[in-house]
């Protein structure tokens, strides 16, 4: 799975709305999608740009998607497929792109309430390639949520770990999580970059805040 952007200068929707969460709509402000018979699962639509899901069995190559919206020409986009891409989301902060990752408790580690030595953390992103079991396009994982199927690597502090798990994010579609514990191997009182590698494609840097 991968959540994608696609923005353009065209009008691609009359106006800016998200729709369901589970499960995804493939019509949003009767704006869809298609990428040749099939239309896409849609989280969102905006005159500017459109979030979607791309289907879980789209083998590596090369594609075009259409956008037709009411009143408008088709908008047609070439892209490419690899198997993993990963990209970490982050929730910004004085200019900052810190990681967005929860503590144990569930709330959000900030640059106020950073993680701790010996903490399990868990972060998200997406792009980290298939699952090791079947998942159905547009709706939230199933329970128990299945793994990645390719190995997943975190990069911190110039150090390459191992996380604890890496899987489905429970609760959310097109979301991969990972569970990570916070080591001696990380300096503390500090702020480190951090990186998922899948594959041996790494992910964007994002900033993690350490106490």
């Amino acid at each position: 799975f991968r959540r994608v952007l696609f923005r353009s200068g065209e009008s691609l929707s009359p106006d800016i709305v998200v729709g369901p969460v589970n499960p995804l709509a493939q019509t949003i402000d009767n704006v869809t999608v298609s990428l040749g018979n099939r239309l896409l699962p849609l989280f969102s639509v905006t005159p500017r740009q459109i979030t979607m899901l791309l289907p879980s069995d789209l083998t590596p190559g090369n594609y075009t998607l259409q956008v037709q919206s009411p009143g408008q020409p088709v908008v047609s986009s070439d892209f490419t497929v690899v198997r993993d891409a990963p990209g970490v989301f982050t929730n910004p902060s004085n200019s900052k792109p810190y990681v967005l990752a929860l503590h144990a408790d569930g709330t959000l580690v900030t640059a106020a309430k950073p993680a701790i030595q010996g903490e399990q953390i868990t972060f998200f992103g997406t792009g980290f390639g298939p699952y090791r079991s079947p998942i159905v396009d547009g709706f939230f994982p199933p329970n128990p949520t299945p793994t990645m199927a390719d190995p997943v690597r975190v990069l911190a502090a110039g150090h390459t770990l191992q996380p604890d798990w890496a899987g489905a994010a429970a609760g959310y579609t097109g979301l991969a999580a990972v569970k990570f514990t916070i080591t001696s191997a990380l300096p503390a009182a500090s702020e480190v970059n951090l990186q998922v590698e899948v594959n041996g494609r790494v992910s964007n840097t994002v900033v993690l805040p350490l106490q």
